[in-house]
């Protein structure tokens, strides 16, 4: 009976130092998993902004906006489509952020070709 007892200890010792292996290692894999979440955080502020729009954080809505966007008539060749956007801001936030966002890079764009041009290197 005292050697059952013993033999029982030593499987519950082995399995207390098989926890606290397994805590060590669970411990570890937080670490490395909140240090890539911050780093595609850092990497993706652009994209934590948008989601932001509204509050919004379903995917689903989001699909939503992009399935009303491609049901609306085409914006023509000779509309403003910053005025477009703004005239949609309301029903269609996220991808109205985004157009922004990528005129507002054009633009930049243009004004740096516009001044590499103006020093004579391009």
């Amino acid at each position: 009976m005292v050697n059952i007892l013993k033999e029982q200890q030593e499987k519950d010792k082995e399995l207390l130092n098989e926890i606290e292996t397994l805590k060590k290692q669970l411990t570890e894999k937080d670490k490395e998993t909140k240090q890539l979440r911050n780093e595609e955080d850092d990497n993706d502020k652009f994209f934590r902004q948008l989601r932001t729009v509204n509050h919004r954080t379903s995917a689903s809505d989001e699909l939503d906006e992009v399935v009303r966007y491609l049901a609306l008539d085409s914006i023509g060749l000779n509309d403003d489509p910053l005025k477009w956007w703004q005239n949609h801001k309301n029903s269609l936030p996220v991808l109205a952020q985004l157009g922004g966002n990528i005129f507002q890079f054009l633009q930049l764009q243009s004004l740096l070709r516009d001044y590499s041009q103006m020093l004579g290197t391009i």
